[in-house]
């Protein structure tokens, strides 16, 4: 007997396309051509569809990404009105008005790009999470300072970089620590803050003035060469050592810091009280993208760059006119301009009692410009052939290390008051006093 013949199923004999079932049978009874064709009008179609729900799904996140933009320049609205000198700042330079006003309005102009830079970072610091973030803030949380180093760099003024860089440690130390202690300390009797994180940062702080020490007997000028490699392998040193401190609150010791974090954290949850019982107020946060904010990250230090050029080839005529030491700008006021919203926005969290972050945006910061900014503009110096060194003038490395000794010793404790604050805060007055009024250190 014959078998009988095979049957192909019907999911053989009908490939899937996806389409209605009157819509397949509309297509087998075309000509194969006029098939072919609707197939491709319909993938076309599809295709179109997608890309229009794609570029709607893009508008829309830029829409909230301009929204919030906006909103953070509203928080800041005093701050915000002083970019619009920038076509000033930019004229008085074009136009040669003078290096007094070239200086004053470029100065002005960089503080609230300085602080915009702060705010995309931690905007992008937020969406890629709490290790990358933590990265991100310590890569870029000094650019402002960086940037204004490297110009200086490239005009030979390394007397004001140096100073630029000890006087931008003293102000977290000293003035931005200081005020926090005081101001919170009269609201609060007492305020606690992580112990360990105090210490490893005290001690990050004691190495960096040991670095600086290092290159003091190679001073005389027959062995300027072997400063500069002395100086150079120091710098390598900093920045293993600072690679190793980010590792250890990072990743190996996490969890000596996340109990704290998380307490100032839960400070900043609303809360209402109804009938002796209290709800926590629902709210809702939105973020800016990724890509935005490496957009605006990008933006910005392209700015700052544009701008401190300016106002570097306008120091040695601002400090002539300005009857102003080199010192004093270096070690008072071009620290301003990186500094000068961190240290209003640790001031606040003091008051408020979240010392963690008051603690990790002044000891934090200090600590980042000594083991991190210091070391690559010097590298940076030698990249560029510029004989930058960690040779720094007597008088500052002597301030510099009888300051952080005093602030080691006071944030050991892990606790702080009013009384510590004034301390720090008189230090730096009496040592912005007596900047003011000498000349140029050696």
């Amino acid at each position: 007997m014959k078998a009988p013949p095979r049957t192909r199923s019907s999911s053989m004999a009908k490939p899937k396309t996806g389409l209605k079932p009157e819509e397949s049978a509309r297509l087998t009874a075309m000509p194969s051509t006029v098939r072919h064709r609707e197939e491709i009008r319909k993938e076309k179609m599809k295709s179109r569809i997608e890309s229009t729900s794609s570029i709607n799904e893009k508008k829309m996140t830029m829409s909230k990404d301009v929204s919030i933009l906006i909103h953070m320049l509203k928080e800041k609205w005093v701050m915000s009105m002083l970019l619009l000198l920038a076509p000033v700042a930019w004229a008085a330079h074009e136009y040669e008005w003078g290096d007094l006003y070239v200086f004053s309005l470029n100065f002005i102009v960089m503080i609230p790009m300085a602080a915009i830079l702060g705010d995309f970072t931690e905007e992008a610091a937020e969406v890629v999470g709490p290790t990358y973030g933590g990265l991100l803030n310590a890569t870029f949380g000094n650019a402002a300072e960086l940037v204004v180093c490297f110009q200086a760099l490239r005009y030979g003024q390394i007397s004001v970089v140096q100073s630029m860089l000890i006087g931008s440690i003293l102000s977290n130390l000293l003035l931005v620590l200081g005020s926090s202690f005081l101001l919170g300390g009269i609201k609060h009797h007492e305020q606690k803050f992580n112990a360990s994180s105090a210490a490893a940062n005290g001690a990050v702080l004691l190495l960096s003035g040991l670095a600086l020490l290092a290159p003091t007997p190679l001073s005389d000028d027959s062995q300027s060469s072997k400063l500069l490699v002395v100086s150079r392998i120091s710098a390598i040193a900093m920045v293993a050592m600072y690679i190793q401190l980010l590792v250890f609150q990072l990743w190996s010791h996490k969890d000596m810091f996340d109990e704290d974090d998380a307490a100032d954290v839960e400070k900043e949850i609303p809360t209402k009280i109804e009938d002796g019982t209290e709800y926590v107020i629902q709210t809702e946060h939105h973020s800016m993208s990724i890509s935005f904010s490496l957009f605006g990250l990008g933006v910005m230090t392209l700015l700052i760059t544009f701008f401190s050029d300016y106002l570097v080839d306008s120091i040695t005529g601002f400090t002539t006119a300005a009857h102003l030491s080199k010192t004093f700008v270096g070690l008072i006021l071009l620290p301003i301009v990186g500094n000068v919203v961190e240290h209003l926005t640790a001031i606040s969290m003091a008051i408020k009692d979240k010392m963690e972050i008051a603690m990790g945006i002044a000891v934090g910061s200090g600590t980042q410009v000594s083991m991190f900014v210091v070391p690559t503009v010097t590298l940076f110096g030698w990249m560029i052939d510029q004989p930058m060194s960690l040779k720094f003038p007597t008088f500052e490395i002597t301030i510099y290390i009888y300051s952080v000794v005093i602030v080691a010793i006071i944030i050991a404790r892990g606790t702080s008051t009013w009384i510590f604050g004034s301390m720090l805060v008189t230090m730096y007055l009496m040592l912005a006093t007596s900047v003011f009024f000498i000349d140029e250190v050696e």
